[in-house]
């Protein structure tokens, strides 16, 4: 190193990020140092002439007895910058930030850049990439044409969301040609906005303004934007694979070529003018409780073009948000009551077609119990009628042990003419006999066989046709 440079602060790189492309590795404050004078040195056997986008300024040097290395072959370009600020932030890129194929023979053959700081003291120096981990806008990472614009913006952005000295993300007319890594966008106000050709990767983008922007190739991979507003928005060919999307809008929306795969549905108001991609919504999660605030036609389209598609269960998921939403609609408090009880509650609306069947084996347990406690308080009012020794009929006291049987026979006397599965199961028994109840009981046996008679009904409802598709 030339005398010049002793006693200045000197940064070496990794050497393994020499072939590295992005705009922002990380980057560095420099604080209370205007006037001091950075140098930063580039391997010549990457770029010849062809400088970085990321840098301030443009202006540079070739330069020999400046610096030496360990590396005989390296000839190394000198770009200087002159601080002006009192807090003052270089965003520093990777080697291959410029595309150029040309030269991409040679990266292995170069080395890292190399950064030195004139005139400063090193507690003067703050890697930007390690201040408050905690914090979600320090972990950001923006790429594309002007990224270190717009990462500025996000940071400003993060600290008004912080209650800090910033300005709000909005009124950018147009973003193209970016990716952003774990932005905080939380409240941004993007209305009215072109995103083209972009992603918004692992971002918070909650309670974000995106009424009437227009999408083209825009991927928001695993994202989260709970609550976000697409109203009257245009999506075209993008994508929202693995992202949280729980209340979020989209009424009078557009789609051309929308992915939903993966995505988490709940809660989200569904209103557009079009549709998305069947296979993609069809795997996204919490279909169940997808909604709309006052016109369903949307939902019964999708759940209409699910069925043909083959995808019943995603086909029955919708069907159940929609009923879900009707009743919720309804007025009277005792007709919710009354919904809730008879199709929510026995069978989600058609998504647990078993659970009638589970329903109804509770309740012959339940009540099997009940017959037995009034047995034993001596209040079971029911007598069985049966052939005695001689033959002849005769009327005794029901026994304990015959009360299971006689839960499960209330349960299931069920049946069409010929197929009765009551007088089926009778003749599980040695012996014929009648039933004899009368009083509280009997008005007891009555109320189980009907509740059964609906949950097996029910059942074989749901599982041989979709009755739901039609109310």
């Amino acid at each position: 190193m030339a005398d010049s440079l002793k006693g200045s602060v000197f940064i070496q790189t990794a050497n393994d990020d020499k072939a590295n492309n992005q705009q922002n590795l990380f980057s560095i404050i420099i604080s209370d140092c205007i006037g001091s004078r950075v140098f930063f040195l580039f391997d010549k056997r990457i770029y010849s002439t062809q400088l970085y986008n990321w840098m301030p300024q443009k202006k540079f040097q070739e330069v020999h007895p400046l610096i030496t290395s360990t590396d005989k072959d390296a000839n190394y370009i000198l770009y200087t910058y002159t601080i002006t600020k009192e807090k003052d932030t270089l965003y520093i890129g990777g080697n291959q930030s410029v595309i150029d194929k040309k030269n991409r023979k040679n990266i292995k053959k170069c080395s890292s850049n190399l950064i030195i700081f004139k005139e400063v003291q090193a507690d003067h120096i703050t890697n930007f990439n390690n201040l408050d981990k905690d914090k979600h806008s320090f972990k950001l990472l923006v790429t594309g044409p002007d990224s270190l614009s717009f990462q500025q913006k996000i940071i400003d952005h993060d600290l008004w969301l912080n209650g800090k000295k910033g300005m709000r993300l909005d009124n950018l007319g147009k973003i193209s040609n970016k990716v952003c890594y774990n932005g905080n966008l939380i409240e941004a106000d993007l209305s009215s906005t072109i995103i083209d050709s972009s992603g918004f990767n692992s971002s918070l983008l909650n309670n974000v303004e995106f009424s009437n922007s227009t999408f083209t190739n825009v991927n928001f991979f695993n994202s989260h934007l709970d609550s976000t507003n697409f109203n009257k928005a245009i999506l075209k060919n993008c994508m929202f694979l693995g992202s949280d999307l729980r209340g979020a809008i989209f009424t009078n929306t557009k789609f051309k070529n929308v992915d939903f795969s993966c995505a988490n549905m709940a809660g989200v108001i569904f209103e557009p003018d079009s549709l998305p991609n069947i296979q993609g919504i069809a795997s996204s999660y919490n279909l169940d409780s997808i909604t709309y605030r006052t016109d369903p036609g949307a939902l019964i389209k999708l759940k209409e073009k699910l069925k043909t598609a083959g995808f019943t269960d995603a086909h029955r998921k919708v069907t159940a948000a929609i009923q879900r939403k009707k009743h919720t609609l309804t007025s009277s408090t005792a007709t919710k009551f009354i919904d809730y009880l008879l199709f929510d509650f026995t069978s989600s609306y058609g998504l647990n077609p078993l659970r009638p069947l589970i329903l109804l084996l509770i309740l012959i347990y339940v009540f099997y119990k009940t017959y037995l406690f009034l047995f034993f308080i001596d209040k079971l009012k029911i007598h069985i009628k049966h052939a005695g020794t001689s033959g002849e009929m005769i009327t005794d006291k029901i026994h304990p042990g015959r009360l299971l049987f006689l839960s499960i026979i209330t349960s299931f006397a069920i049946g069409f003419g010929p197929y009765n599965i009551n007088d089926w199961a009778k003749k599980l028994l040695a012996e014929d006999y009648i039933l004899q109840p009368w009083g509280y009981t009997r008005i007891l046996i009555g109320i189980q066989n009907l509740i059964s008679l609906y949950l097996f009904s029910l059942t074989i409802l749901l599982l041989f046709g979709d009755p739901f598709s039609f109310w």
